[in-house]
Order: structure tokens, then C-alpha cells, then sequence
């Protein structure tokens, strides 16, 4: 709700605690949810860096697990933001 409200750097706190209970309880389906919301709250906050590592975990972790998490939105604003420029491209990964 926070990222919908333009508030990124409010979300964060509330995407690393969930990330840190979805670790400590082993929900991978949380996890990934986490992970795919940390990469668009750095991106929106610039941190360019951090979106990446986060975008690379969620495709690791996915991988590793055979599971996704369907936020058909968030991955078009991501997929966007590529197109546009202001995320970094990723091969293999466009509109």
C-alpha cells in the first residue's frame, strides 16, 4: 500500500521486517513476495544497486525452489523502468 502511496521509504521498513520473518519461518512464497518488493522500493529510492541484488536473490531463490510470485504489475513497472532507462537492463528480461 505504502509503494502505491509514492511512500517507498516508509515501505522499506516494512518489507525488511516481513524479508526477515519470511527467512526466519521459511516461507519461501513470502520471501520471494519480499524480495520482488525490496527490488521496486530501491528502485524507486535510486538505490540502483540494491534493486539489482534484490531482483538477483528473487531469481536465484525462485530458481532454486521452482516457485514465482505472480506480481504481474510490480514486473511491468520493473520491465518499464528497463525500457526507460532507469533500471538497469538485465538480459534476458524486457517488455
Amino acid at each position: 500500500m505504502l509503494l502505491e502511496l509514492h511512500r517507498p521509504g516508509e515501505a522499506l521498513h516494512y518489507i525488511e521486517e516481513s524479508l526477515e520473518d519470511s527467512i526466519k519461518s521459511r516461507n519461501t512464497y513470502t520471501h520471494l513476495g519480499g524480495l520482488a518488493l525490496l527490488c521496486y522500493a530501491s528502485h524507486l529510492l535510486n538505490d540502483h544497486k540494491r534493486a539489482l541484488s534484490a531482483l538477483q536473490k528473487y531469481f536465484d531463490l525462485s530458481g532454486k525452489v521452482c516457485m514465482t510470485v505472480k506480481f504481474s504489475a510490480l514486473w511491468m513497472l520493473i520491465f518499464w523502468a528497463m525500457e526507460e532507462g532507469t533500471f538497469s537492463h538485465v538480459d534476458g528480461m524486457s517488455l
